[in-house]
């Protein structure tokens, strides 16, 4: 990767991350900034089931966002958020509950 490459890249990421507004997300990245600059092997990896295999299952992917979207099934941001913070209210009960 080129110089001007990765100036272009640190600039538009500075871009970004000064239009965000979420404070945990700002805490997030800046934690994995810290851990990716301690030498962490693991420091900004994606779960399991964001990583692409091949181009056949890239192309799966992409298939399978195009059908849900037909259907009818996509979530919006505010939809997704909604479903984790009852997920996670779902396990704090379960974790209270033990």
């Amino acid at each position: 990767m080129s110089i001007n490459s990765i100036n272009r890249r640190r600039e538009d990421l500075i871009k970004q991350i000064s239009q965000i507004e979420d404070e945990e997300l700002l805490i997030t990245l800046e934690d994995q900034i810290f851990t990716y600059r301690q030498g962490a092997q693991e420091a900004l990896s994606s779960p399991e089931s964001l990583k692409i295999h091949s181009v056949e299952h890239f192309r799966s992917l992409i298939d399978q966002v195009l059908e849900d979207d037909r259907n009818g099934r996509m979530q919006d941001a505010d939809e997704v958020f909604a479903e984790l913070e009852r997920e996670w209210a779902l396990e704090e009960e379960n974790e209270l509950n033990r």
